[in-house]
């Protein structure tokens, strides 16, 4: 049996392990989109800036719907116009593409912001944590 200790350690490795995999998904992503460019610009003379990966991998699906959640979150103000344009510069800044990053990491935080509270109240409740407890690790589990 798990103690109280061992589920908030569970819950708060298994948050960062998933967010961990979705921002590698999404860098590798970017590595490739740039790698493809850099390919296209030696032999194309113009050079295009939206250009798509490879289509059919297992991950397409799940990183357009995330993107199309930052974008449609982007749009609504929820993110402050100056925010948004410090993230595209520091992500200009370290050589990624801002308009194709951006919108994914505004969706993987709102994501975020939703499921891993929503997976911890699960897991509470599949242990039967007591309320208190369970309270607590919800409320510990909502990131910034």
């Amino acid at each position: 049996m798990i103690s109280d200790r061992g589920l908030v350690l569970l819950v708060l490795m298994l948050g960062i392990a998933a967010m961990s995999a979705l921002a590698g998904v999404m860098i590798w992503r970017e590595a490739l989109a740039r790698t493809m460019e850099s390919r296209l610009a030696a032999v194309v003379s113009r050079w295009e800036p939206n250009v798509e990966g490879n289509q059919g991998h297992w991950y397409d699906l799940p990183v357009r719907a995330v993107r199309r959640i930052g974008q449609a979150i982007g749009r609504s103000r929820v993110f402050s116009q100056k925010d948004i344009l410090e993230l595209e510069q520091a992500i200009s800044a370290a050589g990624y593409n801002p308009r194709e990053l951006v919108p994914m990491l505004i969706g993987a935080k709102i994501l975020a912001m939703v499921l891993v509270p929503a997976s911890t109240y699960l897991l509470c409740m599949l242990r039967s944590v007591t309320e208190t407890h369970m309270l607590m690790f919800v409320v510990i589990s909502i990131p910034v």
